[in-house]
Parts: C-alpha cells; structure tokens; sequence
C-alpha cells in the first residue's frame, strides 16, 4: 500500500514537471521564431508582427538615450514589443533586401492605429553629472493631407523614473506647458502638441522613461462613380491615405546632432481570406499603360485564389493573416498555362524561360475597366464571376479577330492575324510570319463560315494558338459590325 502510494506520487510529480517542460519548449520557440504578438484595442484584435529594426540608441560620453516606436496594449499601458512599427534609422542592407519598402524594415498595418506609442528612455551610465538638452519634434501637419499622426489624451503616465533636474516642456502652438505643471493639474490637450524638449542635468546613474500613447487620424475622401446602366459595376475610388511620419530628434547635449526616426503607414488592410476570395483574375498587356483582362470564357476556368501567398517583407511562401499596400503576393501558374494556350496567350517569359510562379506587390494600383466601365477586384464582374484581388499577367503571343467578307473578294491567310509577339522580360519582339504554322482555307467563292489556326513554338514543344473565323456572305449580308475574338476589358496601371 505504501508502495502504491509513493508510485502515484512519483507519476503526479513526472506529469507536472513533464506540462512544465512541454510550456516552457512552446514559449521559447515562440520567442525564437517570432509569433505574432496580439493585444487588444478599443475592443478589436490587433495583429502586430515582429519588426526587424524599429528602433534607435545612442550612447554619447555616457548618456544613453533610445527611442522606438511601438504598439500600446490600452488596457494594460504596457507596449508590445512585437508591432509592426518600424524607423529609418540603422536599417542594413539585409534589412533592405528582405524589405518591400525602400529604407523601411518593418511595417505598421493600419488595423492597430489606435494602439500606438513612442516610447524614449534616457539614463546616465557615467559616474559623473551630465547635461542633456533635446528635442522630440511630432511629425508636421500638412493641409490637405488626408491622414495625420498626433499624441492622445491618456490617464497612463507619461514619464517615470527619477525626474529631479530634469526640465520637461510640452510645446502648443508657441507655449509651453511644463511637465511638473500637468501633473499638477494644469489642462494639456495632448491632440496640440508639437514638441516635446526635455533638457536640465541628470546625475551619475538617474535615469527616466517616457511612454507617449499616440493615434493617426484618417480624413477619408470617398467619391462615388455612379453608372445608371450596370449596377453592379458601381465603382468606389478611395484617396490613397498611404503616409510616412518622420519625427525628428535633435540634440543639443551631450553631443549636438540631428536624426529622423519615420513610421509608414498603410492604407487599411484585408484579411488574407477575403484577398483571395474568388477567382484568379488574367490580364495581358496591351501597350505601355493598358492591360486587357482575359476573355470570360477563360476566367470561368480558372481555379480560385486561395494557393496564393501573402508576405509583407520578404518573398517567402508564406500566408501573413492580413494583406496590405506593402504586402508581396505570389502565386504558382504552371497549371493555367494550358488553359490559355490554345487562345493565343501564354505564362510570362524571362531569360528565356516560361515564369511558373507570378508576384506583384499590392500597391502597384490597377484600374480595372469593362466594356469601359470600371471594375474594383474583390467584387463579381457582370458575368457573375467572383473575382479575387489576385492577378496573373499573360502575355498575348497571337491575337486574331474574326471577319466578314464578301462572297468573290479576295481573302490572305493573315488577313484575321492582328499581331503577333513576343515578351521576354522587358523586351517585346516581333514574331517572323513565316515562322507561323496556319491551317485551314477560305473558298471566297463559296458562302459559309471557315476557321483559320495560327500556330507558333513559342519555346521547344510548347505551342501557342488561336482559331478566328471568317464568314463568307453576299454583299447584301454584310454587316456592319465586324467583332473581335477574343476581346477583353481594359487595365490601366497608374
């Protein structure tokens, strides 16, 4: 009995250091691969991911001073140390390579505006008194502009630490409003504020932290395009609010110098889901800034969106949960090329081989037009296709058309060719005609509708085509409109 006893004993003890062991592992892996941190704001979920360099640190004879821009958890006041803001400063090489943005390493989704911070902490590690005297100049407000960035009113402290011989002074509009002022009670509009100067001696080991809660505003400018023929075809243009924020950080003492320290900011955010809710969407380039979408009886082909990949700062295969302005998508197309093949478009070339996998960053904006009305992707065409946010580009190698002839005229089998090129990276290149295969004839003598090929061995044993037709009628059957095959909507990319 006493021996069962300390066995269950023994179990009980092996199963609790055993949970023990398991949590510890999950959280320090959790440290070291960088899981998204979440906190919680004005009731939302906010999603912040690790930055790569969001902050800057100085140490000058001694004083040591950091300032980094961070997301605040509102309900506890204390900042996440995984946000998505991010600084121009010390940003390497890597940093830029990994980054969609130039000179940015990280960057803020505009879901957590209202969980922001700049945060700045000084201390004195010499063993002697030191002056210090700078400067924490907000980002300018500027008319006209749609969005800005601004310190909130907040129950949180400002500052803490040992504060004795230190000189702190909210600046708005030419007064100053001191620290030890407001925390006596004095009114401070924080909404006001422009800059902050912190200046005075600090001794031998003091130090203090400021924790400034901060917000950016949006003026949104909508404008609605209305069409009294297509209803569904409504089409929204949003102002792009797409911002970045410098502060500016001068220092007078213990060194005098001037830095920047920048945020961007992203015009909203969708999840990855509704990104890619739909179809994959084709265009194909018509000249330097239009694209043609792919005919509808294509799209209705095409599988969904929801293998694409979505990441902000590198070109991994990964699925971020949101997608924004600075988001990379990729998508692997192997697959399509036969589904186009056979109408005269193909996958993009480059160093002469056929690209199986497309990406584009989500800000290059594309203005959708069909039949000359503009189409936002995300929504159903008038086909009824819902079409997701991601796109492939093809390119046309033949483009032909179908015609009506008079019965006795003449007909050249090229007369249906309206081009015929190819694309290889950012070289365009005319195909030889002769090295075009056509199969089919037209008897002009004779009424009826005849079907033209055009063919070409675009790379070894892989073949483009297209098929037009023309249709042979009297002279009193012609008709007025002669259509395109294969026609599609227009794409501009501003």
């Amino acid at each position: 009995m006493v021996r069962s006893r300390g066995r269950k004993n023994k179990n009980k003890s092996f199963i609790r250091y055993f949970c023990l062991f398991v949590l510890s592992v999950i959280l320090l892996t959790s440290l070291l691969i960088g899981d998204d941190t979440r906190a919680y704001g004005e009731g939302r979920n906010a999603i912040f991911k690790n930055p790569i360099n969001p902050d800057y640190e100085s140490n000058d004879n001694g004083v040591k001073t950091s300032f980094r821009l961070r997301a605040l958890n509102n309900l506890s006041g204390e900042t996440e140390y995984g946000s998505n803001a991010m600084s121009l400063i010390s940003v390497s090489e890597e940093d830029n390579r990994r980054s969609t943005i130039k000179n940015f390493a990280d960057v803020l989704d505009m879901d957590i505006y209202s969980n922001l911070c700049f945060n700045a902490n000084v201390e004195n590690s010499s063993d002697v008194e030191r002056d210090i005297s700078f400067d924490i100049i907000l980002p300018l407000k500027t008319d006209g502009r749609v969005s800005e960035l601004r310190l909130i009113n907040s129950g949180l402290d400002i500052f803490k630490g040992d504060l004795s011989g230190v000189d702190i002074k909210y600046e708005l509009d030419g007064k100053f409003i001191t620290e030890g002022e407001r925390k006596s009670g004095k009114q401070l509009d924080f909404n006001k504020v422009k800059s902050i100067k912190i200046e005075g001696k600090i001794a031998a080991g003091q130090k203090f932290e400021g924790l400034l809660p901060m917000e950016i505003v949006e003026h949104k400018l909508v404008i609605e395009k209305k069409d009294d023929f297509v209803d569904d075809l409504k089409t929204i243009v949003e102002v792009n609010t797409n911002n970045i924020f410098d502060f500016k950080l001068n220092y007078r003492f213990p060194i005098k110098k001037e830095l920047n320290l920048s945020i961007a900011t992203c015009h909203g955010s969708d999840r990855m889901e509704d990104f890619s809710n739909g179809k994959i969407v084709g265009i194909a380039r018509r000249d330097e800034e239009s694209y043609d979408i792919l005919p509808n009886d294509i799209i209705e082909r095409f599988p969904g969106a929801n293998t694409a990949f979505f990441s902000m700062f590198t070109v991994d295969d990964k699925k971020d949960a949101f997608v924004n302005d600075y988001s990379f998508v990729s998508i692997y197309t192997k697959e399509l090329q036969d589904l186009v093949k056979d109408r005269g478009y193909s996958l993009l070339i480059r160093n002469g081989t056929l690209q199986n996998k497309y990406s584009f960053i989500v800000g290059e904006k594309k203005h959708i037009y069909e039949d000359g009305l503009e189409l936002h992707l995300g929504k159903k065409d008038k086909y009824n296709h819902s079409l997701s946010k991601v796109y492939v580009e093809f390119q046309k190698v033949l483009d032909c058309k179908d015609i009506e002839i008079v019965q006795g005229s003449e007909w050249k089998k090229f007369d249906n060719l309206l081009s015929a090129k190819i694309q290889n990276g950012d070289e365009i290149t005319e195909i030889d005609r002769s090295k075009i295969k056509v199969e089919g004839s037209v008897d002009t003598k004779q009424k009826g509708e005849y079907n033209v090929k055009y063919s070409y061995e675009l790379l070894p044993n892989l073949w483009i085509s297209n098929t037009a037709r023309v249709k042979v009628v009297e002279k009193n059957e012609v008709s007025q409109t002669q259509s395109e095959s294969k026609g599609g909507s227009n794409v501009r990319i501003e």
